[in-house]
């Protein structure tokens, strides 16, 4: 995973666990929705953890990779006055291109995203790193080691709805599209 060794990283100061998969019902996501909204110290972990199990189902995973896959199958190159960029277009040809943007548009149905970049220029090349979504708490601008803490990592230039932000390291992408409570 890149950037995961370098202890500088954002995500290699957070504490990843496990999916907690048991029996879900009505009274289970009320609860999640309830601790993803509390308004001084919400806990999405609940609510990430159902989306996790509900991801399970093989229809819903389908239709969300069809829509993935619309868009990143969808051929795109970059051009200005002089015409075709190569070193650009043959950056978004890359994997590591297509999983930026498959995580963009996975923001679409998990609410938000934060990812870790890294351009290197020398290389022409860009990789992203997902944060885990249970350790970002966007409305406060906070990256958490476990999921439950209430103080972490301050962002303090994150904006929730800013497509991007620069470090003089380390650049940073978030992306929000929908309230906590909507897959």
């Amino acid at each position: 995973m890149p950037g995961t060794t370098n202890k500088k990283t954002l995500v290699s100061k957070i504490e990843v666990r496990e999916v907690i998969r048991d029996t879900k019902d009505i009274r289970t996501w009320r609860n999640a929705l309830g601790y993803a909204e509390v308004q001084y110290n919400p806990n999405r972990q609940p609510l990430y953890d159902l989306y996790a199990d509900i991801l399970l189902d093989a229809h819903l995973s389908a239709c969300i990779a069809k829509r993935i896959n619309a868009v990143i199958n969808h051929p795109l190159k970059f051009i200005n006055i002089k015409g075709e960029v190569e070193t650009i277009t043959n950056i978004v040809k890359t994997e590591a291109f297509l999983n930026l943007v498959e995580e963009l548009m996975l923001s679409k149905f998990w609410g938000y995203t934060l990812l870790e970049m890294d351009f290197k220029s020398n290389e022409n090349s860009i990789a992203a790193t997902l944060i885990d979504r249970r350790h970002v708490k966007p409305e406060k601008k906070l990256v958490v080691k476990y999921p439950q803490d209430m103080d972490g990592i301050r962002q303090t230039s994150l904006r929730q709805i800013h497509p991007y932000r620069r470090q003089r390291q380390r650049p940073w992408i978030a992306a929000e599209s929908r309230p906590a409570g909507a897959i």
